[in-house]
């Protein structure tokens, strides 16, 4: 039997050795050790992690035999084990990757399934190995490239492998038992997208995708390959022989007993529903509902309060059987429309309750009915597994919320901002309750509530800065908010701190410029957002976190940007309008317009500080793109109001010829782009606002246009040649 690294095994001293290329065997040798592995949960019988290593005669020692433990690819003609045995090796590398370590360099023959068992072995190399070293070692020694296959496309080309290189590993030996073939860069699954596992090749889709931020989590691929494992073991099975399963010898057969994982796959088969199905749920419960309401008004006035009462119930009923019955005979979709708008009607049932009572403006009461509504939404939810009444609870939890606070009102300018962030805090335990209960979908609802939770606290309190007695809370108190989610974004799993991670960026992002705006007389406001603004782009290019992942750099950065160039734009243009531009300079507004200045050169210079650690131009560029559209961009427009000042003109002039030539020395294109384009744009203004009363009309036009004829020979023959250059610059 051939090993891990293609070469012959050898059965010694209870384990077994590999004879390997000197490249390989030095790999592993120079790389440091790997700290003790995370022990694998009992849900997870039979699978082990095999640590290897080198020994002194160059080979590789397993610490177990592995003659009679064939590749897991040995299996892929016996579909429903490969995808189990695949699945397994999922869920094992998940625990792996929530302790930190990533596999790197998974492939094929990587995972062992000992023959006779159901167990699975997974070999994992002994020593923290640079992205993709055994790979390159192997080809290094001849190896065929047809191993790169199940490689992501980071580790091929010697970036840094993380927990999404393992994930695209598994998913490329999924598709390879799906298809019969390795995806080696074309994903093609033919009839598989429209088969019985089109909920696989949906998932492996994603998790061959180039952009590892696109794949799913190695937990996320593992449910998808059990529910694949149950569907393709329900496929092998022979069709049963007997009565026709409508006549009571039928019935009477006692069902055989279904996993976990088969129970799945068939409610993920049975709630799936095309667009066709759910316009027509939606628009046969529209007329179901137009309908029975009708019948109701026409009925209503002869009957007592009573009857009325039954009425509205036995229309509840009748919607909540129907659904339940509908669910039973295999109509999922139809059954679970069904059986929300009988929830909703529920609402019906309550309120007549409360206006027989003569309740009916009772926020108290009210608050209960929410609060009784919101409990059996979650309840279905969790029952059901399913995430549309998740979306329902969540719903029906901010109503709740809202009649609550209004019968709790006090009066306090603080209390909305406070209840605000206290309903956050209530559906975040929601949130992690329906983690726990069930699966993540039944809490995201809840997170998305705390989210527009946190973000209301936080514009609550925004809301309190123009007020004298109560400037400094709300002042604090967004920032507060915003730290409460970035501490659940960092502690949450990803799934759930991408919604706190949201709250916080978008509070940061906006309650800055915010508060400036509101207190515009007040320049500490102004220097403050500022400062924030520049803290969060320092923080983008210098917590290692976000620098090795160029798009939530990206998302800092642009945040960052909001803070420093809104507020200064906007009150320069405020203050400053109209105004002649030394007078503007030496007055009050002079202020905001050095400040405008100062704000824009510090970005370019920040793109400069930080360009080298950004691992892409774009990122940076962002930088020198707001420093440089903020002063051209203002200036300009203010040239554009004052006509016959030549102050805002010869600034943008003056400006932009520094920036050109700071561009063209350090190879800066965005600089010599942005530069160039604003040098000719404020010529060309200046040209007619100058000599608009000197000259006529249609010679200013036939002289401009001529110009633009003669630029355009420039470009053609000067200027041209020269762009793809730009490129290669920074």
């Amino acid at each position: 039997m051939r090993g891990l690294f293609d070469g012959e095994l050898e059965e010694l001293e209870g384990g077994t050795f590999e004879r390997v290329p000197p490249s390989v065997a030095r790999t592993l040798r120079e790389a440091p050790p790997l700290e003790p592995l995370p022990p694998l949960p009992e849900s997870l019988p039979g699978v082990e992690l095999v640590l290897f290593d080198v020994d002194d005669q160059g080979r590789v020692r397993f610490p177990r035999s592995l003659a009679t433990a064939p590749s897991l690819g040995t299996l892929a003609s016996q579909r429903a084990a490969a995808l189990d045995g695949l699945g397994r090796a999922a869920s094992a590398l998940a625990v792996l990757h929530e302790g930190g370590i990533c596999h790197g360099d998974l492939g094929a023959d990587a995972l062992r399934v000992p023959a006779g068992s159901d167990g699975l072995l997974i070999l994992v190399p002994g020593r923290r190995l640079a992205p993709g070293a055994l790979l390159a070692a192997r080809l290094q020694a001849g190896a065929r490239p047809a191993i790169t296959s199940f490689a992501a496309p980071e580790v091929v080309t010697g970036y840094e492998a993380t927990p999404a290189s393992d994930v695209y590993a598994l998913a490329a030996l999924a598709h390879e038992i799906i298809t019969g073939r390795a995806p080696l860069g074309q994903i093609d699954f033919g009839e598989a997208r429209q088969g019985p596992f089109t909920r696989l090749a949906a998932v492996v889709e994603r998790g061959l995708a180039a952009d590892p931020r696109q794949r799913p989590s190695a937990a996320a691929l593992a449910t998808a390959l059990h529910e694949a494992a149950a569907v393709a073991r329900a496929l092998e099975q022979p069709a049963q022989v007997g009565p026709y399963r409508g006549s009571p010898q039928a019935k009477a057969s006692a069902a055989p007993a279904q996993s976990p994982a088969e129970v799945s796959a068939r409610k993920t088969q049975a709630s799936s529903m095309s667009g066709i199905l759910v316009s027509l749920l939606v628009l046969g419960g529209v007329f179901v509902f137009t309908g029975a309401m009708w019948l109701v008004g026409v009925t209503w006035s002869a009957m007592d309060v009573t009857g009325r009462f039954l009425l509205v119930v036995a229309l509840t009923s009748g919607v909540l059987v129907t659904g339940a019955t509908l669910g039973k005979k295999g109509y999922a979709g139809s059954g679970r429309a069904l059986v929300v708008l009988g929830v909703e009607l529920l609402w019906a049932d309550g309120a007549y309750l409360l206006d027989a009572s003569g309740r009916l403006q009772d926020t108290d009461a009210w608050s209960v009915l929410a609060a009784v509504m919101t409990a059996i939404a979650f309840a279905l939810a969790g029952i059901l597994d399913s995430g549309l009444f998740a979306a329902v609870a969540a719903v029906h939890l901010a109503i709740f919320a809202g009649v609550l606070g209004a019968w709790l009102h006090t009066g306090s300018p603080p209390g909305p901002a406070m209840y605000a962030m206290a309903v956050a805090l209530a559906a975040s335990a929601l949130a992690f309750a329906g983690h726990r209960w069930r699966r993540e979908r039944l809490g995201i609802p809840f997170a998305v509530h705390a989210t527009m939770a946190v973000m209301l606290s936080a514009l609550a309190g925004v809301a309190l800065v123009d007020r004298g007695d109560y400037r400094a809370f709300g002042a604090a108190w967004p920032y507060g908010a915003a730290a409460v989610a970035a501490v659940a974004a960092l502690a949450l799993s990803p799934r759930y701190g991408v919604f706190a991670a949201l709250a916080t960026g978008v509070v940061v992002a906006i309650v800055p410029t915010t508060e400036a705006l509101i207190r515009h007389d007040d320049l500490g406001f102004l220097l403050a957002a500022v400062a924030i603004g520049f803290g969060v782009v320092s923080a983008a290019f210098l917590w290692p976190r976000l620098a090795r992942d160029p798009g939530l750099q990206g998302a800092w950065v642009l945040a960052g940007i909001v803070s420093t160039s809104t507020a200064p734009s906007l009150l320069f243009l405020v203050k400053c309008w109209d105004k002649d531009g030394l007078d503007a300079l030496t007055g009050p507004s002079g202020a905001y317009l050095v400040l405008l200045v100062v704000v824009s050169a510090a970005l370019v210079a920040a793109s400069y500080a930080f360009g080298r650690r950004a691992r892409n131009k774009d990122t940076y560029r962002l930088l020198e793109l707001a420093g440089l559209v903020q002063v051209f961009g203002t200036f300009t427009l203010q040239s554009l109001v004052r006509g016959q000042d030549v102050f805002y003109p010869l600034v943008v002039l003056g400006v932009g010829a520094v920036v050109l030539v700071v561009g063209a020395t350090t190879r800066r294109a965005t600089l010599v782009v942005l530069a160039s384009a604003a040098l000719v744009v404020n010529l060309s203004i200046q040209y007619f606002a100058k000599l608009w009363d000197v000259f006529p009309v249609s010679l200013l036009v036939m002289v401009f246009g001529i110009a633009l004829l003669a630029g355009g020979v420039v470009y053609e023959r000067r200027i041209k040649h020269l762009l793809p250059g730009l490129r290669e610059w920074a």
